[in-house]
């Protein structure tokens, strides 16, 4: 059991810093392969349940990214002009 509370702990952590990354950074090419890379990771472990967690997290993430990236598009355009 403490093996899947550690992996789900894993799970939260990674995306909760590549979001923080984003906020910094406004890289959404960062933020994509970093995701990109924890679904490796996590789809390499063969736990069909823990992968279906994390997809469902970065889910559920996708409308808080996509708001901040608009809000960034705007304000890059704005300083531009």
């Amino acid at each position: 059991m403490q093996n899947k509370t550690d992996d789900i702990k894993y799970i939260q952590n990674f995306i909760w810093a590549i979001y923080k990354d984003y906020l910094s950074s406004h890289d959404l090419a960062v933020y994509n392969r970093k995701i990109a890379e924890l679904v490796s990771e996590v789809s390499n472990k063969g736990d069909k349940l823990l992968l279906s967690f994390c997809q469902n997290l970065l889910i559920s993430w996708t409308p808080i990214i996509n708001s901040f990236a608009e809000e960034f598009r705007e304000v890059d355009r704005k300083e531009k002009s």
